[in-house]
């Protein structure tokens, strides 16, 4: 009998992240939010393949995620509203989910009989108090950091392959460094603008593109726009705990598995209460 082939897409298709692709285990997938390495997390998860993010995607997703383990621990348990507020209060403010709550009389059945308080503001007030001091402030960045890095990277990764900037290395004359540079101080005046700050020296990431070297060139940029050691975008342990803990419970032959995948087994949700690595029915 026949091996089943692992790739389920053409190769060099890259899927794209969208409400198609299903909660896998909301609590493993918040473990990855909670520590910064949720985009690294989809990239231990899918493996090389990848997975193209559009803008808003990852925080409509992180939304998903944080509500799925509300739901799941019975829509009362607001240390996880809390969790949202302290690592990213952007989403809080457009989570649908949580706004809902504030606007409906469902607000009142939060409060405490005991204290006359509600829990669920003071979840908010508690989770935005850390996001609102400088510490709070580090630490969002450093997550921010780490899950913008992986995007930066393959970024540089593509630039350095379309445009053949090691071939024009290889080359070595002056005509291919006049080229590379002029190709490489373009994208860094878009990369300016996304990620600029006072004292910004793009003169090192150029050089280092003009050696074809793009990983070191994202560590540089993704350092000083957010704050975060070079060292510390090297280790990911936490993503990629999460990302084995799913592996771990994907049915059948296919353990690295792209997007499209997932999305072949039908938008089920690989849960961590399925028993024998059985896929149930998501419920997001």
């Amino acid at each position: 009998m026949a091996r089943p082939k692992k790739r389920v897409v053409a190769r060099g298709e890259i899927p794209i992240l969208s409400r198609d692709i299903p909660i896998f285990d909301p609590e493993t997938e918040k473990s990855a939010a909670d520590a910064g390495q949720y985009y690294e997390f989809l990239r231990e998860l899918f493996g090389r393949g990848g997975i193209a993010v559009p803008a808003g995607a990852l925080e409509e997703r992180l939304s998903r995620v944080y509500q799925s383990c509300f739901k799941k621990r019975g829509g009362r348990d607001v240390s996880v509203v809390e969790d949202l507020a302290a690592h990213y209060p952007s989403i809080v403010m457009q989570a649908e989910w949580i706004t809902g709550i504030l606007r409906s009389p469902l607000l009142e059945s939060f409060l405490d009989p005991q204290t006359g308080e509600n829990r669920l503001l003071k979840a908010l007030s508690i989770g935005f108090r850390p996001a609102a001091k400088p510490v709070g402030f580090k630490w969002r960045y450093r997550g921010m950091g780490r899950m913008v890095f992986p995007m930066i990277k393959a970024e540089l990764e593509s630039l350095v392959t379309e445009a053949d900037l090691r071939g024009l290395k290889r080359e070595g004359t002056d005509e291919a460094r006049r080229r590379a540079k002029a190709i490489v101080q373009t994208k860094l005046q878009e990369f300016a603008k996304r990620y600029s700050h006072p004292g910004a020296d793009w003169g090192e990431v150029a050089e280092l593109l003009l050696q074809a070297k793009p990983s070191e060139a994202a560590k540089v940029i993704t350092s000083r726009a957010f704050h975060i050691r070079k060292r510390d975008l090297e280790g990911m342990s936490k993503a990629r705990r999460a990302a084995e803990r799913i592996l771990e419970k994907v049915p059948g032959p296919n353990k690295r598995p792209t997007a499209k995948y997932f999305l072949s087994i039908g938008g089920k949700q690989i849960s961590a209460q399925a028993g024998e690595g059985q896929p149930t029915q998501a419920k997001v």
